[in-house]
């Protein structure tokens, strides 16, 4: 079956203008030219041929390269590998970017609380020890942060650990400064007295049963969904409270997950405290 060079367009989405330039490089000639009125027809078969092209050339290969390709018929799953390799590095790009501008939201939104801080519920309380299962990791970045938190919530379903309303996760950070790679931290989940068994993961290590020191600590509720860029905004303006009420900020802060995703939580569901390690300054 022959197509026209219109309805060839509109299946393989590539312009008529782009046709005629493929046809004129001899990358894709049509399967006949009525000798008449010169129009152009292709056929179905050539679809799969077009769309190697554009797959290439989206890869950033040059026509006349791709045209050196083509004679020596690359495989489907060769092109397949290629593109792979090229939406990963669309996608590494895109988390980049994704990053600044949060940052930059960011920015844009500690300039407009330069005037006046916004009027949060924050209460100081002294925390007491709490029984948990724990693991001290230094993760390079959020997306190894992620993936131990997929492997702590799989090592204790398997241990038979549910989340309900006296089980929660805290996530302890350890650090002077602001990080978004090498990130200390201890992954935590509270665990009934009568639990006493430690809990090894699948490939990062094995998880202790031992208590959180008793700390002092600026704590604010956040509810709703919890994003780096909500969290670490919130977390910023208790770092400020504390400052501004003359307490001094220590090298510990905690995320305390009463209701989120591993308990099966919608994220509009979540309740968070977030947890500023501080002491009172000496006068």
């Amino acid at each position: 079956m022959l197509l026209k060079i219109g309805d060839f367009s509109k299946l393989s989405q590539a312009t008529i203008k782009t046709l005629r330039h493929y046809d004129d490089l001899g990358l894709l000639k049509p399967a006949h030219i009525d000798q008449f009125t010169k129009y152009r027809y292709y056929t179905i078969e050539q679809l799969a041929q077009i769309h190697r092209i554009i797959a290439l050339k989206e890869l950033g290969i040059s026509l006349e390269q791709i045209g050196i390709m083509i004679h020596n018929a690359p495989s489907k799953e060769q092109i397949k590998g290629m593109l792979m390799l090229q939406e990963a590095d669309i996608d590494q790009r895109m988390r980049e970017e994704q990053a600044r501008l949060a940052l930059v939201r960011f920015r844009l939104r500690m300039l407009d609380m330069e005037e006046e801080m916004p009027d949060l519920e924050i209460i100081v309380k002294k925390i007491d020890p709490i029984r948990t299962l724990q693991i001290r990791k230094v993760c390079a970045g959020f997306t190894e942060l992620e993936a131990l938190g997929r492997e702590i919530e799989s090592a204790l379903s398997q241990a038979g650990i549910t989340f309900d309303a006296n089980t929660f996760q805290m996530t302890l950070f350890h650090s002077d400064d602001y990080r978004i790679e090498d990130i200390d931290l201890t992954m935590t989940v509270a665990i009934p007295e009568k639990f006493n068994d430690d809990v090894s993961l699948a490939t990062l290590g094995t998880m202790a049963v031992d208590y959180t020191p008793t700390v002092e600590a600026a704590t604010f509720i956040h509810r709703g969904e919890a994003t780096d860029d909500n969290m670490q905004e919130k977390l910023t303006m208790l770092r400020r409270w504390s400052v501004a009420n003359n307490y001094q900020l220590c090298d510990e802060y905690r995320f305390v997950f009463y209701k989120g995703p591993m308990s099966g939580y919608e994220p509009t569901d979540w309740v968070i405290e977030i947890q500023h390690v501080i002491e009172r300054q000496s006068d």
